[in-house]
């Protein structure tokens, strides 16, 4: 079954000026395409508002880059799943956050020096 291919070719047929073959949930989607407007420009946002701000996390990162989620989410004052969500949405990866120190016992340096 091909279904992404039987929803694109109504969705592109409107976007060439034939809006036919376009279902009711296409308008519903995708208001601007009866008017013929198919920019993604300026477009008003549907749904909840961000409660976290890229820029206030940008700044966070940059003043402590080691900073655990939880203390993201206590200094920002949004929930740590949003946290997590906005720093994938932006790229961030952590990697090798801290180094722990590796101590070996006594038999394991005798073991390494011989």
């Amino acid at each position: 079954m091909n279904f992404s291919g039987d929803a694109t070719a109504p969705i592109c047929a409107a976007i060439k000026g034939d809006l036919a073959g376009l279902s009711t949930v296409c308008f519903n989607v995708v208001p601007g395409m009866v008017s013929g407007d198919i920019s993604l420009q300026n477009r008003p946002r549907f749904g909840r508002p961000t409660d976290c701000n890229d820029e206030a996390l940008h700044n966070a990162l940059r003043e402590k880059p080691n900073a655990t989620t939880r203390e993201l989410s206590m200094t920002l004052g949004c929930g740590r799943t949003t946290i997590i969500r906005h720093l994938q949405a932006l790229s961030y990866r952590k990697l090798m956050s801290t180094w722990v120190p590796h101590e070996l016992s006594a038999s394991q340096l005798a073991a390494r020096a011989s």
